[in-house]
């Protein structure tokens, strides 16, 4: 995907969503608990703009969301604070 890049592949997904996202409910709590998301249409229109010959029959994303509310407390070590990058100069471009 080298000669796709970020910023064409941002444009790709704003422009037409050619993935398919199906989404579970849980009924009692109504939360979000499974997604599937079929990548197939989408990472073939991409690979059309490389020079790999790839091609996918079928490319599924299973994303099971679990343990929600239970976190206590999430703690950043300060060194991943003190080496914190302001990626807001970064997405300006």
């Amino acid at each position: 995907l080298a000669s796709a890049g970020v910023a064409e592949i941002e444009q790709r997904l704003a422009a037409d969503s050619q993935f398919k996202v199906y989404m579970w409910i849980d009924k009692e709590t109504a939360a979000d608990v499974k997604y599937c998301i079929d990548l197939t249409a989408f990472v073939n229109d991409i690979m059309k703009t490389t020079e790999e010959a790839t091609r996918f029959d079928k490319l599924v994303m299973d994303i099971e969301v679990t343990g929600i509310n239970t976190v206590d407390k999430i703690e950043i070590p300060k060194e991943i604070i003190d080496n914190a990058v302001d990626m807001s100069e970064l997405i300006a471009e």
